[in-house]
C-alpha cells in the first residue's frame, strides 16, 4: 500500500511540477510563485481523480444517448412536482414516460389526481415531459 501511495505521490508531484513550467514559459515575465504552484497541484490532483473515476467505471468518457434527466431539481416543491420528476436527484424516466403516456390518453384532464396536481401543474407536465420522453 505504501508504495502505491508513493507511486501516486510521484505522479501528482511530476504532474504538478509539468503544469507549473508550463505556466512559467507562457508567462515569462510574471512572477510565479506560491499561488501557481498551489493551482498546479490542484489541477494536478484533480485530473488524477477523474482518471481513477473513469478507470473504475464511476465516470465515462462517451456523451450519454438517448432522453436524460435534468440536472437541476426544485427542493422547496413536492417530490412529484414536474420539475423534481425530471430531475436526475428526485426523478425517474420510467415514471416520467408514464405519466407523460396517461397525459397524452387524457388531453382534457386538467388534474393529475396520483400526484395530486392541480391544472397548472398538470400543464406544466404535459409541456416539459416531452423533452424527456423517448
Amino acid at each position: 500500500m505504501a508504495k502505491e501511495q508513493q507511486g501516486t505521490a510521484n505522479e501528482l508531484d511530476e504532474m504538478a511540477f509539468s503544469i507549473f513550467k508550463e505556466r512559467a514559459a507562457k508567462a515569462p515575465n510574471a512572477q510565479v510563485g506560491e499561488q501557481a504552484a498551489i493551482v498546479a497541484y490542484r489541477q494536478a490532483e484533480s485530473f488524477l481523480t477523474i482518471r481513477e473515476k473513469i478507470r473504475s467505471g464511476e465516470l465515462e468518457t462517451t456523451e450519454p444517448t438517448g432522453p436524460q434527466l435534468a440536472d437541476v431539481c426544485a427542493p422547496n416543491l413536492k417530490k412529484t412536482h414536474p420539475h423534481n420528476l425530471v430531475s436526475k436527484k428526485l426523478g425517474n424516466l420510467q415514471t416520467v414516460n408514464r405519466v407523460k403516456k396517461w397525459l397524452d390518453e387524457h388531453p382534457t384532464a386538467e388534474a393529475y389526481e396520483e400526484f395530486e396536481w392541480d391544472k397548472p401543474t398538470t400543464d406544466l407536465a404535459r409541456v416539459i415531459f416531452p423533452a424527456y420522453c423517448n
